[in-house]
């Protein structure tokens, strides 16, 4: 379990890495963000051409074509985005293993994990649609809900990439492996220190929108301030929020 911990980690880190030393090898972003866009572009205009754009607008709902057409642009975007993402992870395990990774090696490793990537695309896919439903649905209290799980999904994703690339795993599997190495993360430094002592807000507090400010910018405000405690409510580890004074003004 360690060892696997361990690369899934130091994979996470080399992909940085290899990007330092690699220059070719930032076409792995470079054409994701290209396909990405022409995904968008492919969705979006044939949306705007039957007015779906405006009735979302107008938070009119959606009919179960149009949740159907979201759902599948949603896994183009998906899988287009991961599949990159798999070949820059595959060219940091070669680096990792001593070799000198080209683009090919990242596109073959990428293209050797098409089946798992399609799964782990469909289920990002299914949780956005099921975010995107509560939002839409539950006004004020289905845009708390949204974020935090939204938040939650993020945390707990963080490693499915590393672990589908140098595991053979589905995307469910990675997804239970991503949380327990996350989880595995804290344990191992607990079980040398008695206490970690790190910033709650990324950010100095900031003032409270005024009373007439649109509920987007109040939900904005209040997910600014979760970014460094929501991954304690993926591994269960207990945390504790402490004034440490005052900065002009504001609390800190």
């Amino acid at each position: 379990m360690f060892d696997r911990f361990s690369r899934s980690w130091s994979l996470v880190k080399a992909s940085a890495d290899v990007l330092r030393q690699d220059k070719e090898l930032l076409v792995f972003p470079l054409l994701s963000t290209i396909a990405a866009l022409l995904v968008a572009a492919t969705f979006i205009a044939p949306a705007i051409g039957l007015g779906w754009i405006g009735q979302l607008e107008e938070q009119q709902g959606f009919s179960p074509l149009m949740a159907a057409y979201g759902f599948l642009f949603y896994l183009v975007q998906y899988f287009v985005i991961f599949y990159f993402n798999t070949a820059l992870v595959g060219a940091a395990m070669i680096r990792l293993d001593g070799g000198d990774p080209t683009v090919g090696d990242g596109l073959r490793i990428a293209s050797s994990k098409l089946g798992p990537i399609l799964g782990y695309a469909a289920l990002a896919a299914t949780v956005g649609m099921i975010l995107r439903a509560i939002q839409e649905r539950a006004g004020f209290i289905g845009r708390w809900v949204a974020g935090l799980l939204g938040l939650a999904w993020t945390v707990a994703t963080f490693l499915v990439v590393p672990v589908l690339v140098t595991r053979d795993v589905g995307p469910v599997d990675a997804l239970k492996e991503s949380a327990s190495l996350l989880r595995k993360t804290y344990d191992d430094v607990l079980a040398r220190y008695d206490l970690l002592t790190m910033p709650t807000l990324p950010m100095k507090a900031t003032p409270l929108p005024p009373a007439n400010a649109p509920l987007a910018l109040w939900c904005q405000r209040a997910f600014e301030m979760l970014p460094n405690t929501s991954p304690f409510d993926v591994t269960g580890h207990p945390a504790m929020s402490i004034p440490c004074g005052m900065s002009a003004g504001l609390p800190i």
